[in-house]
Order: structure tokens, then sequence, then C-alpha cells
């Protein structure tokens, strides 16, 4: 499948080689639901050696480090225990020794594996792996952002097309399915069996998408989604896992909704909302 955009592994492999003296970069991008990954940036390579080399999850360094979610790094890559050593052939011919691989997370996806390596043995660690994993942070941190505008442009141009007006059976049944919402949300966290409760967790949100269709209300359907969740007692951080988005995301919806409303705080929000119709 075609790795996510937005995540530049070309430039990030070279800025990973300037940032931390290593003579060699490598990496490439890790597609949508793929569990491997080729090799298909590289700086300061001496052989064709890496060039689309597949990586597989969990094996060698790379697969790794993309398993554990987490840097992986050894002092000299041929005496190393704890990884496979399937790709030993391309390592030979680039003469590497000292080698690091770090998976580039997005959000909770990871989307690239990148590595520095030297070819002669030492310790990988302290300034140059400190450095490295700076650069990979910030490069991921980027492509984050940069999606969840992306995802938000996007969410309000689908707002735009709505219709703006709504037949009022439609808005009537609305509120019966926010009102059976809300009813679920509560037995839910009533519920002691993780299996049903999961289930009526998933019943939940699977009700946020005709819910958001509020066409009356001042606030958008995003807006509305996150009211329903605080108003069942959620914090931020559970509001955001449950609608997958960042917790500053929902902390900007709910300070749009509060300004939309005329209100300074969260309890005082979902009251107004209440008392306007738009939450049972």
């Amino acid at each position: 499948m075609t790795p996510m955009p937005l995540l530049p592994v070309d430039k990030l492999v070279s800025r990973l080689r300037d940032a931390t003296g290593v003579d060699l970069a490598f990496g490439g991008a890790v597609g949508t639901g793929v569990h491997a990954f080729a090799i298909n940036q590289t700086s300061g390579t001496e052989t064709p050696a890496l060039n689309n080399l597949l990586i597989r999850e969990g094996l060698g360094l790379g697969g790794k480090a993309m398993s554990l979610r987490r840097p992986v790094a050894v002092r000299d890559y041929h005496k190393a225990g704890g990884i496979t050593h399937q790709y030993d052939r391309a390592v030979e011919a680039e003469r590497l020794c000292a080698v690091f691989a770090i998976p580039v997370v997005v959000g909770r996806t990871t989307r690239a594996v990148v590595y520095g390596g030297l070819r002669r043995p030492g310790v990988v660690g302290g300034r140059v792996l400190d450095s490295a994993v700076r650069t990979v942070t910030a490069v991921a941190r980027d492509a984050e952002v940069a999606e969840e505008v992306e995802r938000r442009l996007a969410e309000q141009q689908r707002e735009r097309e709505q219709p703006a007006t709504r037949p009022v059976a439609v808005h009537k049944l609305e509120q019966r399915l926010r009102e059976a919402q809300a009813e679920i949300d509560v037995i839910a966290q009533q519920v002691a069996d993780p299996a049903v409760r999961a289930r009526l967790e998933t019943l939940s949100r699977g009700l946020c998408a005709p819910l958001a269709q509020q066409a009356k209300s001042p606030l958008s359907p995003r807006e509305i989604d996150v009211l329903v969740q605080v108003a069942a007692g959620y914090t931020n951080r559970e509001v955001a896992d449950r609608l997958h988005l960042l917790p500053t995301t929902v902390k900007a919806y709910l300070q749009s909704a509060m300004r939309k409303l005329g209100t300074a705080n969260r309890v005082a929000t979902v009251g107004q909302a209440r008392k306007l119709g738009i939450l049972p």
C-alpha cells in the first residue's frame, strides 16, 4: 500500500546525517497497514546494497525498532545478539559496524524507520543518539501537525457542504439517538465485564456520525461529538482516545464551543448545550 503523505523521509535522512555526523543514514516509509518497509532513501552509501532492501517487522535492527516502537542501537552489528541477522550481507557491503535504528511515530502509527551508522565499532549513544532522536521527533511532530490541519480543513469543507435546513422528524430522531447514546455511555461505565463494556463503547462510537448532524445548532458536528463525550464525564484525554483526535484538538473544539455558547467552563458549556436542545 502507498505510504501516508506529509512525511518527508528523504529530507529526514539527510537531516539525520547532518545532525549526528554518522557515516551513513538511510531509511524508508512504512505503508498503511503494512508490517514491512523498503529502504529507499540513503545518504553516504558506497554501494547499492541497501537500495530497496525489504525489512520486515521484528527482523534485523530496523525491524526490531519497528516492533518495539523505540530506538535500538548496537555497538558492533555483526556481533550483536538480540537481533536477527537476515540483512548481514547488505550491512557488510557498506562496512557498517555501530548502527542505530529509530521508528518515526506520527500519532500512534509508525510511518517510517530511519538508521544511522558508523563504519567503525563504537557506542552509538549519548550525544549522537540524543541528537538523532531529537531530529526524528521534530519531523514526526511537524508531520502530525500538518496532517491534523489537513484533516480539519477537510472536515470544515464537509460541514460547509451539509444542507442548511432539515426536516423536523429528522431533528427529533437525532434527539432520540443522543438520548440513547448518553444512556449507553452511562451503562458502559457501570458494566464490569470488559467485553460487554467494549461492545457498548463501540456502539456508542457508531452513533457519533449521525449525532453530529445537528443542523440548527451553532456548534459544528465535531464540537457536538466532543460535548457528548464531555457530558458523559470523560476527560479530554479520554475524549481524544474515543474520537481518535489529539488532546489539543479536543481542547480547541471545547474552547470554540465555549465561545459560541458564551460559557466559561466545560460544565457550563454542557449545561447551556442541554438548555438549547443540542444535548439531551
